[in-house]
């Protein structure tokens, strides 16, 4: 094996040049071409490469630890099965590259650029990007654990079944790059940007987005168990069927994006904006959503079995046919919402406010709205059966055709509201207060109480205006 130990080649030229088994320790090869060159298994132990250029180039299993290329040019080069332990390749250009197989363990890419490399199995265990750009590169398989790209720019980049333990992307840009089964178990991406990004079938379980942005993403079917999303935005991102395990969005905000069927078990939302969003089919069992704001979101399916809204806002959501079993809307807010045919099984909403709201044909088996508040609220077709509204208040309210059976409005309070065709069966309202109520044709079989009730605000209002007149 030829040894060149320290050897400098200022501005040499090896065109065709074969380097089968070579070392070159500590060699220095300014400027130096290698057009076509073939270093077979050579080693270059702490070599120098400052702006050399390697068109063509093969480097089958060779060996670069601690290697320093520099501004070095390595277009349509090769390096398969190739090791860079600890090399550094600040400025360097790999256009078109190829690395399949290879490993760079702890290896330092300042400013590199890779249009169009390709990476195929390789290995970056501990490998730092700062800045570089992979504009169009391939990542096939291949494995960044621990990996840092701080500011590093993948434009139409490909990582298909990659995979990203512990990695960081602080500030990365990612447009238009795709990630297919890709999996980013406790990655982090501080600020880092997915514009038309695709993760199809991708996994990130534990990842951090804090500040992270997707405008027009898409996760179809992506799994997010564990992830957090602080303060990132989601602007018309899509994630049909993609699932959300126990991943946490403080703060996050999903304006005009899109979950066809994705499901949250157990996610948090605290403070999160969702306007225009649209969760069709949606599942939320358990997750938790408080002073999340929803303005004009559309949840048609939707189902929020055990889920939590407190102080949650709702202005002009849509939840046609939504599922509310058991959930929880403590003190949230729904101006102007919109709830056709939802069910609402035993859902508690203690100190909400229904503003203006609309529940046509809806359902509220059992449910408690417990000082809940509906002004000019319409019910039309809607069923309470066994609901309780204590202390509710429900003026200018209106009750179309609704039913109410065996339902309880302790101290309820109906001040101008109107109940055409409802029908109260066995319904109790003790205490409750309806001043200028309108019951036109409304039915109460078994409740004679409610009659003398109704009959005695009538009889205080006529005393009253006899008294003003006096």
């Amino acid at each position: 094996m030829e040894v060149l130990s320290f050897a400098a080649f200022p501005g040499a030229a090896f065109p065709g040049a074969a380097f089968p088994g070579a070392a070159f320790p500590g060699a220095v090869f300014p400027g130096a071409i290698f057009p076509g060159a073939v270093f077979i298994r050579a080693a270059f132990p702490g070599a120098a490469f400052p702006g050399a250029a390697f068109p063509g180039a093969v480097f089958p299993g060779a060996a670069f630890p601690g290697a320093v290329f520099p501004g070095a040019v390595f277009i349509g080069a090769a390096f398969p099965g190739a090791v860079f332990t600890g090399a550094a390749f600040p400025g360097a250009v790999f256009t078109g590259a190829a690395f399949p197989g290879a490993v760079f363990p702890g290896a330092v890419f300042t400013g590199a650029a890779f249009p169009g490399a390709v990476f195929t199995g390789a290995a970056f265990p501990g490998a730092v990007f700062p800045g570089a750009a992979f504009t169009g590169a391939a990542f096939p398989g291949a494995v960044f654990i621990g990996a840092a790209f701080p500011g590093a720019v993948f434009p139409g980049a490909v990582f298909t079944g990659a995979a990203f333990t512990g990695a960081a992307f602080p500030g990365a840009a990612f447009p238009g790059a795709a990630f297919p089964g890709a999996a980013f178990t406790g990655a982090a991406f501080p600020g880092a940007a997915f514009a038309g990004a695709a993760f199809a079938g991708a996994a990130f379980p534990g990842a951090v987005f804090t500040g992270a942005a997707f405008p027009g993403a898409v996760f179809t079917g992506a799994a997010f168990p564990g992830a957090v999303f602080p303060g990132p935005a989601f602007p018309g991102a899509a994630f049909p069927g993609a699932t959300f395990p126990g991943a946490v969005f403080p703060g996050a905000a999903f304006t005009g994006a899109a979950f066809p069927g994705a499901a949250f078990p157990g996610a948090a939302f605290t403070g999160a904006a969702f306007p225009g969003a649209a969760f069709p089919g949606a599942v939320f069992t358990g997750a938790a959503f408080p002073g999340a704001a929803f303005p004009g979101a559309a949840f048609p399916g939707a189902v929020f079995t055990g889920a939590a809204f407190p102080g949650a806002v709702f202005p002009g959501a849509a939840f046609p046919g939504a599922v509310f079993t058991g959930a929880a809307f403590p003190g949230a807010a729904f101006p102007g919402a919109v709830f056709p045919g939802a069910a609402f099984p035993g859902a508690a909403f203690p100190g909400a406010a229904f503003p203006g709201a609309a529940f046509p044909g809806a359902a509220f088996p059992g449910a408690a709205f417990t000082g809940a508040s509906f002004p000019g609220a319409a019910f039309p077709g809607a069923a309470f059966p066994g609901a309780v509204f204590t202390g509710a208040a429900f003026p200018g309210a209106v009750f179309t055709g609704a039913a109410f059976p065996g339902a309880a409005f302790p101290g309820a309070a109906f001040p101008g509201a109107a109940f055409p065709g409802a029908a109260f069966t066995g319904a109790a309202f003790p205490g409750a207060a309806f001043t200028g109520a309108a019951f036109p044709g409304a039915a109460f079989p078994d409740d004679a109480k409610l009659t003398r009730r109704i009959e005695a605000d009538e009889d205080c209002k006529i005393l009253q205006d006899d008294l003003n007149r006096l």
